[in-house]
């Protein structure tokens, strides 16, 4: 049976990313690919290996992005840094890391981020973003504000 997510996110005063690893690359043209491509996301929170100094909280992870067919492949390893107000909420949320959960907001955060990032290595390797963009469809008799996915 699986456990319910774990939501409950102590109050943090300031978060910081440090990222220590990238590695991209591009394995073909996405032109060449005649079929639809998917991206495959997948985040490791190291809870084995988190820190502490003080008032912080250092959460290391790992972050895969890859595509099928095989035309990109990024890594990102690196940690997240949360900083609190009180020494108590930086102890519950150490606990809750301890047992090997993370909380839904942390493992949110650690993506937007590596998804940012992953976005611009992705763009200097001359390939299209990862996220769908929205494109305006127009119809001849009248217009709309329909968005569609490219």
């Amino acid at each position: 049976m699986q456990e319910p997510p774990i939501s409950v996110m102590p109050q943090v005063r300031a978060v910081q990313f440090r990222l220590d690893y990238i590695h991209a690359e591009k394995l073909m043209n996405a032109s060449s690919a005649s079929q639809p491509v998917n991206i495959m996301f997948n985040l490791s929170v190291l809870t084995a290996n988190v820190s502490r100094q003080n008032t912080h909280l250092e959460v290391p992870f790992v972050a895969n992005i890859s595509s099928a067919p095989s035309i990109v492949s990024v890594t990102l390893r690196g940690a997240v840094i949360l900083q609190f107000e009180r020494r108590e909420d930086m102890e519950e949320l150490l606990r809750t890391l301890s047992e090997g959960k993370v909380p839904d907001l942390i493992n949110m955060i650690i993506m937007q981020y590596v998804l940012f990032e992953a976005s611009l290595v992705i763009r200097e390797l001359g390939l299209p973003p990862i996220v769908p963009v929205p494109v305006p469809q127009q119809r001849t008799s009248e217009r709309t504000t329909e968005m569609h996915y490219v």
